[in-house]
């Protein structure tokens, strides 16, 4: 089950552009590497989402941006190695009109379509992927979703 909100920064416009002037890295776990990541830390998107999640900590909070066809780790996955509660936010203006979410069960898939200043959060146990397999667009327009992990306290 995937639910979604929309409307959470106060001026997304303002908050993408601080994302976009600051670095983004190209990250390893060991086994896979994941371009293009910027972790974040109490920003204003965190304190949100802790604000809506009472009883989580934050696991890990990262900014991603994913060209078009660039190579990734993993299409269909889970994230349960990374918490309980995955929190997904998108951060761009012009998008595909099939981008967003799809999480996969037993009950149906659930697809929650790509808008700005969207969040969208599930079970990080569920099977879920990206709709577009090749993300979209180059450089600055590329796919940016902000991303929190939240593990129960």
């Amino acid at each position: 089950m995937i639910s979604f909100a929309d409307g959470v920064l106060l001026e997304p416009k303002v908050y993408v552009d601080d994302i976009l002037s600051k670095e983004f890295l190209n990250v390893s776990d060991g086994v896979s590497e994941f371009k293009g990541i910027q972790p974040r830390d109490d920003d204003e998107f965190e304190r949100f989402v802790l604000s809506k999640f009472s009883g989580y900590n934050v696991a890990y909070n990262f900014v991603r941006l994913s060209p078009y066809r660039q190579e990734e780790p993993n299409f269909i996955h889970t994230d349960e190695m990374m918490g309980d509660v995955t929190v997904i936010l998108y951060l761009n203006e012009r998008y595909p009109k099939d981008a967003g979410t799809t999480v996969y069960s037993s009950e149906g898939d659930s697809v929650v379509d790509y808008k700005f200043n969207r969040m969208c959060y599930f079970n990080s146990k569920e099977k879920h992927s990206r709709n577009l397999i090749d993300n979209f667009s180059e450089e600055y327009d590329s796919r940016l979703v902000q991303v929190i992990f939240l593990k129960k306290s």
